[in-house]
């Protein structure tokens, strides 16, 4: 029980979520605790979630997801390359993973690719439709167009390129 919260709330938090609640006097400390929970529960992967806090806060909601897999077929070292980047934010040259992977996917003018991780989940690559940024056409995907496409995709030979990340 937390002091004007509902048992009710906390419990479906608790159920649903696995989430974890508690009481606390809002002070220059709790910024540091919040973020040693964050850095505990994310194996270390998020380590600061807060710069600051309100002071007159009467509650505070945080959500930190960390996913932590190994790919089915790893990228090998040997096949890491320098190449160029045209990321959001304009090009620059970075170490690139490659490979070659064979689940293709097309939709609206927008390209990917699919990459298994060891067990149920798959990395999945988007490039947009060339008329349009990142930003527009994270717009107009849909759940339903994203299941569409990853349903529809083909067995074709895709040369994977991603910057390099751990």
């Amino acid at each position: 029980t937390i002091q004007g919260i509902k048992d009710d709330f906390l419990v479906r938090n608790d159920v649903f979520f696995k989430a974890s609640a508690f009481q606390t006097d809002i002070c220059s400390k709790t910024v540091d605790e919040v973020n040693q929970f964050v850095k505990k529960n994310t194996d270390g992967m998020i380590p600061n979630m807060l710069d600051s806090m309100d002071a007159d806060a009467l509650i505070v909601l945080l959500n930190a997801v960390c996913f932590d897999a190994k790919w089915a077929e790893p990228f090998k070292k040997e096949d890491t390359i320098s190449a160029l980047f045209e990321g959001v934010r304009g090009g620059e040259t970075v170490q690139m993973m490659t490979s070659d992977e064979y689940d293709y996917l097309e939709q609206d003018g927008a390209v990917g690719f699919l990459k298994s991780y060891d067990g149920p989940y798959a990395f999945v690559g988007i490039l947009p439709p060339e008329e349009m940024t990142v930003a527009e056409y994270a717009e107009t995907l849909t759940g339903e167009s994203l299941r569409e496409m990853l349903l529809n995709r083909k067995s074709y030979k895709v040369s994977v390129r991603l910057p390099k990340f751990k």
